[in-house]
Formats: C-alpha cells, structure tokens, sequence
C-alpha cells in the first residue's frame, strides 16, 4: 500500500508540473492493444483491439536552467466493441505425455453442443503515465542525450462478452500496475526547423489482475519496455505561430510478465509462470501540437 501511495504523489506531482511547464504537447494515435495469455500446449488466447490514444506529455523540462530534467506523459486509450473467436491451439494436450491420443477441440465440442470456437466481444480503456528526472549527459546546440530514472501506474481494463451461455453476462478484467526503472532520452536537431527525439525505457513491472465473475486475482511481475520515437516540426523563430510545433511520432509498450501468483475462490498458488503465460503490448502512431511557454 505504501508503494501505492508513493506512486500516485508521483503522478500527482507530473500533473502540478505541467501548470509551470516549459512545453506542454496533445498528441491523438491509432494503433492496437495486444493482450496474450497461454497455457502451453493447451490453450492460448490473442487478444488483439484497435484503439484511439490522447496523450498529454512533457518532453523534457529543464530544472532552474541546469542539465537536470523532468519528463513525463500521460496516456488515456480505448477501443470500439470487437468480436473475435477463441478455442484451443492443438490437440497435443497433457494426456500425450501418458501415450493418449485425445481430439481436444472435437471432444470439448461434443461436451458443449459444438460451443468452439467461442465468439466473444471485447472491449479495452485505460490509463497509463510515467514521470521521472533525468540528467543530460551531452548538451549543445545540436541536441542532448539523457539518462534518468521513471517512476509510472496503468490501469487497463477488459470488457469480455462471450456467447457461451456460461459467460452470458460478460465478465470484466481490471489490471493494476506500478513501474519503477531507468531511462534514456535524446535529441537531434536536424535543422531550426526539424529534429528526431526519442526515449527509451526499460522498468520492472508488478501488478495484480481481477475477475470479479470468476473471483479470481493474479499478482504479476515482470519487465516493461517503451519506446517513443519521433519527428517535431516547428515554424521559424520570427513567425507568429513560433510558440507551436508539430509532432509525428510512434510508441511501443510492452510487459513481459515473468512470475505470476494464482488465486480463485480461495484457493491460491504461488509462481504458476512455467503454467500460464501473459504478456501485454501495445504500439501507436500519433501527431498533434504542443506550445512552447
């Protein structure tokens, strides 16, 4: 609970900063949000939704004129309602390592009056942020290269409506998470009116995933990669519109998750990752303005 508190000041502390800002940018992208789970040899289910992102961010905030620097973003994204089919992967199942040749999907079929593939409807929202200070290593005209340590919360949340008659109601998954590692971040400006940016962040991830409909939780740790990359465009100094700028960029987040607690009705089983696979990825392209104060 204490890390929870101390993530959420964090977050709270990138948004007062963002009243003194040096810049301050609204990007709106469109891309996917993959959400993979796996029981080897069994069953594994792609998840794969469109979605629409906004995002409100600060580049790089220098502190009192010093080569120390504040950064951050904040990310709100969902999808449409999505239809997509799920069944098991293979009829190699668990029985083959005793000589038993089982047809998984015909035999599950004839139990549930031929219910597979399951035609279910998903849909994605959520919230993601990462703030964190950082120190220029290079600093010139030409641009900077920094290194700095982020701190970050995401809270996504599936909607899943299936048509067996099992899960007619649906059933929600919510996920939340908290990150801490370390980043990297650089500048190179082209010309006066061009430059590349990009930062790259690799953070240890642990959450915890719940499923009222199945009273069910999973305590999930794992490692978190993003990487935003991207070009800025800006108006020559003596033009009127001199305080905007463009952007058209690309990001990746990824959460490889490498140890996985169980619990449902009670029941509980502690690192079931060699059992149960999960990873979440997401990846946009956006463009928008940001203003120079």
């Amino acid at each position: 609970m204490k890390l929870i508190h101390f993530m959420k000041k964090i977050i709270l502390l990138f948004i007062f900063t963002l009243y003194d800002a040096q810049a301050l940018e609204v990007n709106v992208g469109t891309g996917t949000f993959d959400w993979n789970v796996e029981i080897p040899r069994i069953y594994t289910s792609y998840k794969t939704l469109d979605i629409y992102t906004l995002d409100i961010s600060e580049q790089h905030y220098n502190l009192d004129n010093s080569r120390f620097y504040l950064f951050g973003n904040i990310n709100f994204y969902k999808s449409t309602i999505q239809t997509q089919k799920e069944q098991p992967t293979a009829n190699q199942t668990i029985f083959d390592l005793i000589g038993i040749k089982i047809d998984l999907l015909a035999t599950l079929n004839d139990i549930f009056d031929n219910a597979l593939p399951i035609s279910s409807k998903y849909k994605v929202n959520g919230v993601d942020g990462d703030i964190g200070v950082g120190y220029e290593i290079i600093s010139n005209d030409k641009g900077y290269i920094g290194a700095g340590v982020t701190f970050g919360m995401a809270f996504p949340f599936l909607k899943d409506t299936s048509t067996v008659q099992l899960f007619s109601k649906g059933t929600n998954t919510e996920v939340s998470t908290y990150k801490f590692g370390l980043s990297l971040q650089s500048r190179y400006n082209l010309t006066q009116n061009f430059s590349f940016y990009s930062t790259i962040i690799s953070a240890y991830q642990i959450g915890n995933s719940t499923n009222p409909s199945f009273k069910s939780s999973l305590d999930m740790k794992g490692i978190y990669y993003f990487i935003n990359g991207g070009l800025e465009i800006s108006p020559d100094e003596n033009s009127e519109f001199s305080n905007f700028y463009m952007h058209l960029g690309f990001i990746a987040k990824n959460w490889d998750v490498t140890e996985i607690s169980f619990s449902i009705a009670g029941i509980k089983a502690n690192d079931i990752s060699s059992l149960l696979k999960n990873n979440l990825f997401s990846n946009y392209v956006y463009w928008g303005l940001g203003y120079h104060f």
